[in-house]
């Protein structure tokens, strides 16, 4: 499918997931940023692998500031360093609906792993949160993943709970599926 055809489409509300796309020029960047500040189905968003720098991730950022329908973020395997990472925490920290983010394989250090420890600790919805293969020293990294740590025994107590209620058949899939997501950090090639 022509990217015309994927803005199309997207502009007319068809999409809940863009996956899979190759990697965008600037125009076509552009045009996806300007869809996705009025568009209200899309809830899965892989950009990875679109050398996407600072600029663009603080220009997507930007428009998805108002967007409450996207739960699936991937940004992983770009050229994000801490700047972008600020953006991201910036946002995540207001975010009502994000469940699921990817940041791995960027160039994000001890700075924005800071920024994004802080937003995590604001943030109530995100559940999976992939960091690997980022410069981030494990001094850093060690609260980060704290962070995560007591966000996961918060989420396996209300799995608990769940299961010991009456909802106990309908455990949410997010809280089932954090587990496989700790530890966030491994050096690559591990």
């Amino acid at each position: 499918m022509r990217f015309e055809e994927i803005a199309e489409a997207l502009n007319q509300n068809e999409f809940d997931t863009l996956d899979k796309l190759y990697p965008l020029n600037k125009e076509e960047l552009e045009m996806l940023i300007k869809i996705l500040k009025e568009n209200t189905t899309l809830k899965i968003l892989r950009l990875n692998q679109h050398q996407l720098d600072d600029e663009c991730i603080c220009t997507l950022i930007n428009a998805l500031q108002n967007n409450h329908t996207i739960i699936e973020l991937d940004l992983s395997s770009n050229n994000i360093s801490s700047k972008g990472a600020r953006s991201i925490a910036d946002w995540l920290k207001k975010n009502p609906s994000l469940i699921a983010l990817n940041l791995s394989q960027n160039k994000i250090g001890n700075a924005g792993a800071r920024d994004l420890m802080e937003a995590l600790k604001a943030n109530k919805t995100l559940k999976k949160f992939n960091i690997y293969c980022n410069p981030i020293s494990a001094s850093i990294m060690k609260p980060l993943q704290n962070e995560i740590c007591i966000r996961h025994e918060a989420l396996l107590q209300q799995q608990s709970f769940f299961r010991g209620s009456m909802l106990s058949g309908s455990t949410p899939r997010a809280i089932l599926d954090n587990q496989s997501e700790l530890p966030l950090h491994k050096s690559c090639g591990q």
